[in-house]
């Protein structure tokens, strides 16, 4: 899954003292595919404007307060961005073209080509013979990539054996197609969020409610059936009754999705063998949507102004802090502990102390966190066998530790953007550069390599020549968003 820090990111590259940013990231898991690890992080896009309403979280003489951001439209350029598969990397450059690496066997990186690659390739057009253009958020899934257009559309590509693609079809494909509308009439149309999960996919429309489709196995596309689907349905409300209505914003968990409403409440459904719905039981699983409840268990959780999804767990950002419920085996709640919870625990800071205070963006990997603050730092917790921690050691953590500067110097800074994978972890920079850290087996780091680093390494350019940067300088009056005022990304996905 991706984040983002702060309003107005690459293009005006002051800080903002308010944490800003915010919506959501994307997570994921894996299990039934074809990998005997679970997926990672399909990390959800940051890009320009949330369509719907979104809340934002602003400082104001100390008081914390909600904004409703109302859709900017179709006006703006896409905003710089990264997300993350399993084991593929995903990036976005503002003129709406996007780039992938790192593991392509299903054809999830888009170039029309089933090889893996240890450096940016770019993704193709429908036809395979141009680039994919005017695209303003992309999104990491287990094995497949979505990326949404200017114009409402949503379009996929890679894994489709459990019908993830929503173009009803179950095969793969190596360039992009586009998601069909419900029934499989048409095309998906208005949508403004995406978001992967490890073999289903998500999209909120503008009117505030969710679409679902691929595996369902668990009940993760909150229809009330267990039954695949290749083309989208729609997400039901609480006990199956009418439909889920007033979201901003959305994350796919490994096997399960999650859901914030602008009230700041979170919904989920899917898996819950490890309490990953946070609604204090342990069921094997709900295909409809319930409720996350307060850290004690009782009530409903509120405040909440972002939301990721893990590989077996979730994550919430509020008052600046972030909540943990799910599968803690290794770490990935950071309370300091490694066992199971169905309600949301309270990260803690560094060292086991305190709490972890601070926190712009959040985001989720397969058994590992990410946690962006608003200083420009990034930490993490969890699972740690890649390096995937970004601490230069491989011991993991079930309390927050800050990653490391290149060559494990000092401390990773000026970051606007993360988002995590299965063993892998991304970070953009306000420079518009790119870093990575962790499991590199398929070129995931995207730095012309195979190996691990437990330190960030800068992705390389298309083709290996020069450095990755996302901003695409253009003529002030050529800038679509041009006089608008401050652009607003929203974060969904993926990453686990």
């Amino acid at each position: 899954m991706i984040a983002l820090r702060r309003i107005g990111f690459l293009g005006s590259l002051g800080r903002v003292a308010a944490i800003g940013l915010i919506a959501l990231t994307a997570g994921c898991g894996g299990g039934d595919m074809p990998t005997s690890n679970p997926g990672s992080g399909v990390a959800a896009s940051q890009d320009v404007a949330s369509a719907a309403a979104l809340r934002v979280q602003t400082a104001n003489g100390g008081a914390e307060t909600s904004q409703r951001i109302e859709k900017a439209g179709e006006r703006h350029r896409a905003m710089p961005s990264i997300a993350s598969g399993d084991y593929h990397s995903i990036a976005l450059k503002s003129d709406g073209t996007v780039l992938a690496w790192g593991y392509g066997v299903y054809g999830q990186l888009g170039n029309d080509s089933t090889a893996d690659s240890s450096i940016p390739v770019r993704v193709v057009d429908a036809s395979a013979t141009g680039m994919l253009t005017g695209v303003s958020r992309i999104a990491g899934g287990g094995f497949h990539s979505l990326a949404l257009k200017r114009d409402g559309t949503v379009w996929a590509w890679g894994y489709g054996a459990n019908g993830q693609l929503g173009n009803n079809s179950s095969a793969n494909f190596p360039f992009p197609v586009q998601v069909v509308g419900a029934g499989g009439s048409g095309v998906l149309t208005g949508v403004t969020e995406i978001a992967g999960g490890d073999l289903h996919s998500l999209a909120l429309k503008a009117d505030g409610t969710v679409w679902a489709w691929g595996s369902g196995v668990n009940g993760q596309l909150g229809n009330n059936s267990s039954v695949n689907s290749s083309v989208p349905v729609q997400v039901k409300g609480a006990g199956g009754i009418g439909v889920l209505t007033g979201v901003v914003a959305i994350a796919g968990g490994g096997f399960h999705s999650l859901a914030l409403k602008s009230d700041g409440t979170v919904w989920a459904w899917g898996y819950d063998e490890d309490g990953e719905l946070g609604n204090n039981s342990i069921a094997s699983s709900s295909s409809v949507p319930v409720q996350v409840v307060r850290s004690d268990g009782t009530g409903m959780l509120t405040g909440v102004v972002a939301i990721a999804g893990g590989g077996y767990h979730s994550l919430a950002l509020r008052s600046r802090t972030v909540l943990a419920w799910g599968w803690g085996f290794f770490g990935q709640l950071g309370n300091n502990g490694t066992a199971a919870v169905s309600a949301p625990v309270q990260v803690v800071g560094a060292g086991g102390t305190g709490r972890l205070t601070s926190v712009a963006a959040i985001a989720g990997g397969t058994y590992h966190s990410l946690a962006l603050k608003g200083d420009g730092t990034v930490w993490a917790w969890g699972r740690n066998f890649s390096g995937q921690l970004g601490n230069n050691d491989n011991i993991g953590a079930s309390v927050p530790v800050e990653v490391v500067g290149a060559g494990g110097t000092g401390s990773l800074t000026d970051v606007a953007a993360i988002a995590g994978g299965s063993d892998h972890s991304l970070a953009l920079k306000d420079d518009g550069t790119v870093w990575a850290w962790g499991g590199n087996l398929n070129g995931q780091l995207g730095n012309n390599s195979t190996a691990d680093s437990s330190v960030p390494v800068q992705v390389l350019g298309p083709d290996g020549v020069g450095f990755l940067k996302l901003r695409v300088e253009r003529p002030s009056h050529l800038d679509e968003d041009a006089g608008q005022g401050p652009l607003i990304s929203s974060v969904v996905s993926p990453s686990w």
